[in-house]
């Protein structure tokens, strides 16, 4: 697994880093960087460091076996509770297309974690 000290970290923007490309499309932001950086990727957010996981094991390691050792602040539940909206709408924009799937497809929560101690 790769460490977030380690993590790759798409080029962002000074003084916004990410924030810029996350907020006009976090759905697509968060396709397009694990695409092209993994699933263990490294951002930068006015105020905060994030790591954003998209990797099985990484996602398992931080909820199951070490959750005890990760803060969950007011940014990860407000972009989460966000990012959830916005993965729930459109599936039921895709439902009402009568696309046999869309019932069977869930909301995937993506895990951001303050570096900033």
């Amino acid at each position: 697994m790769t460490d977030a000290r380690e993590a790759p970290s798409p080029d962002g923007l000074p003084l916004v880093g990410h924030a810029y490309g996350y907020t006009r499309d976090p759905l697509g932001f968060v396709e397009r960087t694990v695409e092209s950086h993994g699933g263990v990727v490294s951002l930068s957010m006015p105020g905060y460091d994030v790591v954003l996981l998209a990797n099985p094991t990484a996602i398992e390691h931080v909820l199951v076996h070490n959750h005890e050792n990760y803060c969950k602040g007011e940014f990860q539940r407000k972009e989460l509770k966000a990012f959830s909206a916005t993965v729930s709408s459109s599936a039921k924009a895709t439902a009402g297309k009568n696309n046999t799937n869309a019932s069977n497809r869930r909301s995937i929560p993506v895990k951001l974690r303050s570096t900033r101690t």
